[in-house]
């Protein structure tokens, strides 16, 4: 379907309600396309169950209903979609570096359990924890190996 640009009325509110319709018209499409695709894979169930000629045509019959469907919906002019901000995680602030802090090293085993082979060191994880003590609050340091 083809638009000629000079039947197109001047006026915003006819441009916009012109717009809108062509939006219902293509959901209807990708409803129906959705609906014809569930039929056909149900037929398509049915076909491998016990055989019918009566089903293969009917899967026939679809198969060219929905080309043709999908045909129409690629030549319509591609609509501009509103892009949503990325939504980004929040960071948490690192604790003061005032603090006292404790760090608690968990070592895994110095020889790989499978070849025996000694184990190198290729970096650490850092995890802080806040801890209050009754006087005073202090950072607890658990480090991990890699």
């Amino acid at each position: 379907m083809t638009i000629d640009l000079n039947s197109l009325p001047d006026d915003v509110a006819s441009l916009q309600e012109l717009v809108l319709a062509q939006r219902a018209i293509m959901a209807t499409h990708k409803v129906e396309i959705d609906l014809l695709k569930l039929q056909l894979a149900r037929l398509r169930r049915m076909k491998f169950g016990h055989s019918s000629e009566k089903i293969g045509q009917q899967i026939d019959q679809l198969e060219l209903l929905l080309e043709e469907l999908e045909a129409a919906e690629a030549r319509l002019p591609e609509m501009p979609t509103a892009v949503a901000p990325a939504v980004s995680r929040p960071v948490r602030k690192p604790l003061p570096e005032h603090l006292p802090r404790e760090a608690v090293v968990h070592t895994p085993a110095c020889q790989c359990p499978e070849c025996g082979a000694p184990m190198k060191k290729i970096g650490e994880d850092v995890s802080e924890i806040l801890e209050r003590v009754p006087e005073h609050f202090k950072v607890i340091r658990h480090v991990r190996p890699r």
